[in-house]
């Protein structure tokens, strides 16, 4: 994390609490603010004490120059091709039909078990089905509950 900011007290009260939200184990912020008060003084002439840089140090490339590397790599990856298309529509399809026959089959499985049903109860969070005697579904005979 890197963080810079004037060194006046305002706005390096605010860089502590940005600081010190980003820790796992938090100060809470009366405690924070009652020791940041407590401390400026000496940190505010450590500050003072410290050298002046000798020269302003250049930013080593222009903004707009890397805004454009960004654009430029943005637009790359948009036209890539091997990046995940959508699907086709016979694929689509496919899947479609797949996923209509499973839900037949699963309507049809329910209708059968439900078909000889009974009746049915509620008991705390659970549903019991009734079965009249004899009716076999699968391979065991269930009896009303």
């Amino acid at each position: 994390m890197f963080q810079a900011t004037r060194s006046n007290k305002e706005v390096t009260r605010k860089l502590v609490h940005a600081v010190n939200y980003a820790l796992s184990e938090t100060v809470p912020k009366e405690n924070l603010n009652d020791l940041f008060d407590a401390m400026w003084k000496r940190l505010e002439t450590t500050l003072a004490s410290l050298p002046q840089p000798e020269e302003t140090v250049p930013t080593k490339r222009p903004i707009e120059e890397m805004v454009a590397e960004i654009l430029e790599i943005v637009r790359a990856e948009r036209s890539n091709p091997a990046r995940t298309a959508p699907p086709d529509a016979s694929t689509l399809d496919h899947r479609l039909r797949a996923i209509r026959d499973l839900l037949l089959d699963q309507s049809k499985f329910l209708s059968s078990c439900l078909n000889p049903l009974a009746g049915f109860r509620f008991e705390d969070d659970d549903v019991y089905f009734i079965y009249p005697l004899g009716c076999w579904l699968g391979s065991r005979s269930h009896e009303g509950a």
